[in-house]
């Protein structure tokens, strides 16, 4: 998942964002947002900019640096840690089978980064001149 532009949030005004995500649903194309300080603002914005081109989107929170201040005690319990993950990662797989997938992806990979991930399959929608519309 490549990300060929980054852009920062703290720089553009929010016709500027709306246009951004609209050509970015229209091209297909990720990218990275930083100097996001209204992380839950932007996300509703975005997300009723998806809606609004008939396209399902969803949020993961990915951090970039999980375990900032894992004590070296705690080393001893990643194994049974990933063992217990693997299968909920395995369960919630089986329990989406037949579910539609989101189209677009936003993953917070820090308190204010946002990385904007478009699905290869994505469903047919609007224009994206009537996605920034509004």
């Amino acid at each position: 998942m490549p990300f060929a532009r980054t852009y920062f949030m703290n720089q553009i005004s929010e016709a500027q964002f709306a246009q951004l995500l609209s050509n970015a649903l229209f091209d297909k194309q990720n990218f990275y947002m930083e100097n996001v300080h209204d992380m839950e603002a932007t996300l509703l914005r975005a997300g009723a900019l998806v809606a609004q081109a008939g396209l399902k989107s969803r949020v993961v929170d990915r951090p970039s640096n999980p375990f900032p201040s894992l004590h070296h005690s705690a080393i001893s319990s990643i194994p049974i840690i990933g063992l217990v993950w693997t299968a909920a990662a395995a369960m919630m797989a089986g329990m989406s089978v037949g579910r539609p997938t989101a189209d677009v992806t936003f993953v917070r990979t820090a308190d204010h980064s946002l990385s904007v991930v478009f699905s290869r399959k994505m469903r047919a929608g609007k224009t994206a001149e009537s996605a920034g519309a509004g």
